[in-house]
């Protein structure tokens, strides 16, 4: 069991820092042993989606609760769908945050404490349009629509977010997966389906996966290669479409 502590110095008893996605350090606290290290947030200096990267990272990590000041949406949805448990609204050392949370007088909370994050630049997960398509594309790097398309679906480190208006390319977002490493079936389509995706690509999919996003009303299309770019074009273009379940399965990364 392990809990990460928001805090703004590189000590143990550092005072906790309010915000999340922009904190420059984490305490991490195992339960267990009683062991705690201290950690360089990598979201800290995100250009953008700050909240996003630094969730990713945290559920990464294997940790199961998060203490904090303020938490923005993005990163909200992205810790709920890791399953790590949130306390937010917190001040004071984190020592004292330690023992609180050991005697359970902790309360975690249910929604996004702030409508954007202190000091970063991340807004709400844009909400599905009339007119305008939400295509989600496994990716190698977070270079939007320059990046490889990923051929792994669970396991991918990023997702690209294509917004299409009228045929076109209208915009596009990078998300850190934050089941890179390991995942549960169910959880990446779950959280494809948070970020108001309509279309989900691939370069491969396990058939389980394939049924979740029907169950979520959410395209599935495989065999995707060359760039998220190209990708898009051809999906657009009707030279992409169905899927084709990936032998490997869950081995693989794929359910």
């Amino acid at each position: 069991m392990k809990i990460a502590i928001s805090i703004k110095e590189k000590n143990q008893d550092a005072e906790i820092d309010p915000r999340f996605g922009r904190c420059q350090y984490f305490a991490i606290y195992d339960i267990e042993s009683g062991h705690i290290e201290i950690v360089d947030n990598p979201g800290a200096k995100a250009s953008s989606g700050a909240g996003i990267e630094t969730a990713g990272f945290i559920a990464n990590q294997g940790i199961n609760a998060v203490i904090t000041g303020n938490v923005g949406p993005n990163a909200y949805t992205t810790l709920d769908a890791g399953d790590v448990d949130i306390f937010a609204g917190m001040s004071g050392k984190a020592s004292e945050a330690i023992e609180q949370y050991k005697s359970g007088k902790l309360n975690s909370v249910q929604a996004a404490t702030v409508e954007s994050h202190h000091g970063s630049s991340t807004a709400a997960v844009t909400p599905k349009q009339e007119n305008v398509t939400r295509v989600a594309v496994t990716a190698d790097s977070d270079a939007g629509l320059d990046a490889p398309v990923a051929h792994h679906f669970g396991r991918c480190p990023f997702y690209t977010i294509v917004s299409i208006k009228d045929g076109k390319i209208e915009s596009a977002e990078s998300l850190v997966n934050p089941f890179y490493n390991a995942h549960q079936p169910g959880q990446v389509p779950r959280f494809i389906n948070e970020q108001n995706a309509h279309v989900m690509i691939a370069g491969g999919m396990g058939g389980r996966a394939v049924q979740f996003f029907e169950e979520f009303g959410i395209e599935a299309v495989t065999g995707a290669a060359g760039t998220v770019r190209q990708t898009i074009e051809s999906y657009l273009s009707g030279q992409l479409t169905g899927t084709a379940p990936c032998s490997g399965g869950q081995e693989h990364g794929c359910s």
